[in-house]
């Protein structure tokens, strides 16, 4: 899912610090873009990024959820991973 409220507000906050550098929202980490020659296709375009904002799913690391806490090797919080990937 992406927060449409939370890229607003990453936005606002970039423009607002007078960068003149553009903010290229990608969607979703298991979507092409992130695929490794999706990474590739958008360095080529923009160059390499200042900054890659994420936020994996928190459903295995929350106290809230009783049922499966594994931590950052749960089903949908282990996309952690996919991020160190997608830096390296």
């Amino acid at each position: 899912e992406i927060d449409k409220n939370a890229e607003a507000v990453v936005s606002w906050r970039h423009l607002a610090s007078g960068k003149k550098t553009q903010l290229v929202p990608k969607g979703s980490i298991t979507g092409r873009a992130w695929q490794e020659e999706g990474v590739e296709e958008l360095i080529k375009e923009y160059g390499l990024p200042h900054l890659i904002l994420a936020g994996p799913p928190c459903v295995n690391l929350s106290s809230a959820n009783r049922s499966s806490r594994d931590g950052l090797f749960g089903a949908q919080s282990s996309l952690f991973y996919r991020y160190i990937d997608v830096l390296r």
